[in-house]
C-alpha cells in the first residue's frame, strides 16, 4: 500500500451484529534498534533501521515474526526533529516519535513510518501485512491510520482510518476474522473515553461497542486473538482501572481483574491474550506492589493471577514475587512462549534505554529464564507488538537508513533528556 488500502488485508464494510455491537476485531505487533555514526569532530552512534515483518499487540498464533514499536532515538543538536540526511527514504523526515520494525533474528531496528507528528500503539494484521496505529500531530487530536509493511526497500506512505478529525482514536487492534476490523479506544469532545469498531476499508462505520456511553473510562481494547467475539479491555471506576472482558455476542461483561485477590487494589492496565494453548491467559501490567509498574498473567475468567517474575530456584519458580525495574506493556509472542515488554532504567537514564525486552515464560504466563533484550535501541521506546510471520515474508533492504546518535560524554553532561515518559501520557489519556 502506498498512500491506499491495506495490502493483505480485505477491505469489505462490516456489518453490525444488533444497535451497541459492531463489526469483528483484528490484531498486531512489535520492533527495535541499533545505531552508530561520526558528526564533525563528534563521536557518533549511527543505527540502521530496518524493515520488518508482522507483529501483533495481542499475538495472533503463529512463527514468530516481527516486533514493532514506536520509538524516539536519543540525540543531540538536531532540533525537535532530528533530520536524516539526502537520499533517505524519508529525505529529510523526522525519525523521532516514528515507528520501527524489528525482523525476526536481527537486532537492527528500521524506520517504517517518517511522517511528523508522533506515532502511537502500533499493531500488526493477522496475516502480518499491515499495521494499524495512532498519530497526533502538534497535539491535534489523535488519528488512526494503516500503514503495509513492505516486501521489499520501498517507503511506503500511511493511510488514514478515522473520519472524524475533531475526535481522538487511539489504542487499535485487529479482530482475528481478518476481514478489516478493528476495535479502538474514542474520545468524543469533552466526554470520557469509550470503545468503537469499524472496517478500515470504510472508516465512516464506526459503531460503539456499548449502546449509550458507559459512565466510565474505558480504554486500551484488544480482541481475543482465538475468538472475535471476545474483547479485553481497561474500565476505571473511582480513579481505578481494572481489566475487564467483553462478549460481543452474549453481551457479558466481567471485572476479571477483581475475580483475584491482588486484583482489589492497586491500578491494572495493557492486557494482552496468548495466542495458544489449553488454558488461555492474559498478561498485564499493574502497580499493585513493589511501588513500580510489574508484570502479571491469569486466567480469562480472573483466576489464578500471578506475577510474571517470582524468585526462582534452578528454573522453578518459587511463587515469591520478585520486585524489579519497572515492567510495562507486556505482549506474547506468537508461539506463546515468551513476553516482550518495556523496561525502565530508572533515574537519570528512565528516558532512554536499548529497545524492547524479552524473557521466556512457561504455559502460565511465569517468566522461566533472564531477561534479555531484543535490540540496542538507544532512546525512548514504548509499546512493543509482537506478531506472527509474514507469508512471504517481508524481505531485508540491502541498505538501513542511518540514524545519528552522538555519545560524546561532554554532550551528555551538558543536554537535557526531550523526552517525558508515555505512560503518563497515557494516563492522561485515559482520564
Amino acid at each position: 500500500m502506498d498512500g491506499g488500502g491495506i495490502s493483505g488485508v480485505g477491505a469489505r464494510p462490516a456489518a453490525a451484529s444488533g444497535p451497541s455491537v459492531s463489526p469483528s476485531p483484528l490484531r498486531s505487533g512489535g520492533v527495535r534498534a541499533g545505531l552508530s555514526a561520526l558528526i564533525g569532530a563528534i563521536a557518533v552512534v549511527a543505527g540502521a533501521v530496518v524493515v520488518a515483518a508482522p507483529a501483533a499487540q495481542a499475538a495472533f498464533p503463529g512463527s514468530d515474526g516481527a516486533v514493532v514499536f514506536d520509538g524516539a532515538p536519543f540525540w543531540f543538536g538536531f532540533g525537535s526533529h532530528g533530520g536524516f540526511g539526502p537520499g533517505s527514504p524519508c529525505g529529510r523526515g523526522t525519525a523521532r516519535d516514528a515507528l520501527y520494525l524489528l525482523r525476526p533474528a536481527s537486532t537492527v531496528a528500521r524506520l517504517l513510518t517518517c511522517a511528523p507528528g508522533r506515532a502511537d500503539h502500533p499493531f500488526v494484521s493477522p496475516d502480518g501485512s499491515a499495521v494499524v496505529f495512532s498519530s497526533s500531530v502538534h497535539g491535534s487530536p489523535s488519528q488512526l491510520y494503516t500503514v503495509s509493511i513492505p516486501t521489499a526497500g520501498q517507503h511506503v506512505s500511511p493511510a488514514l482510518v478515522s473520519a472524524s478529525p475533531t475526535d481522538s482514536d487511539t489504542y487499535p487492534s485487529w479482530s482475528p476474522s481478518g476481514d478489516g476490523t478493528i476495535v479502538f479506544q474514542r474520545t468524543l469532545p469533552g466526554a470520557l473515553p469509550q470503545l468503537y469498531t469499524e472496517n478500515v476499508g470504510t472508516p465512516g462505520s464506526a459503531l460503539p461497542v456499548f449502546p449509550a456511553p458507559t459512565g466510565f473510562s474505558d480504554t486500551e481494547p484488544v480482541f481475543d486473538p482465538a475468538d472475535p467475539q471476545l474483547i479485553a479491555f481497561v474500565r476505571t471506576t473511582s480513579g481505578v482501572s481494572h481489566i475487564d472482558t467483553y462478549d460481543l455476542s452474549s453481551r457479558t461483561l466481567t471485572d476479571v481483574s477483581a475475580q483475584g485477590d491482588g486484583g482489589r487494589s492497586g491500578d491494572d492496565s495493557k492486557p494482552d491474550f496468548a495466542p495458544v494453548g489449553s488454558s488461555p491467559r492474559i498478561v498485564f501490567e499493574s502497580d499493585r506492589a513493589c511501588g513500580t509498574l510489574q508484570l502479571y498473567t491469569m486466567a480469562l475468567t480472573g483466576a489464578d493471577q500471578e506475577p510474571v517474575f517470582q524468585t526462582l530456584s534452578g528454573q522453578a519458580a518459587t511463587g515469591h514475587q520478585r520486585c524489579r525495574a519497572e515492567s510495562e506493556n507486556p505482549v506474547f509472542s506468537p508461539q506463546g512462549d515468551a513476553l516482550a515488554f518495556d523496561q525502565g532504567a530508572g533515574g537519570f537514564f528512565s528516558s532512554f534505554g536499548d529497545g524492547p525486552d524479552t524473557v521466556s515464560v512457561n504455559a502460565s504466563g511465569i517468566a522461566t529464564g533472564p531477561v534479555s533484550s531484543l535490540s540496542h535501541f538507544v532512546g525512548q521506546e514504548d509499546d512493543p507488538n509482537w506478531g506472527p510471520l509474514a507469508s512471504p515474508p517481508a524481505q531485508t533492504p540491502e541498505v538501513g537508513l542511518p540514524v545519528l546518535l552522538p555519545v560524546v560524554g561532554v554532550v551528555v553532561a551538558a543536554a537535557t533528556l526531550p523526552f517525558a515518559r508515555r505512560r503518563r501520557q497515557r494516563v492522561a489519556e485515559q482520564r
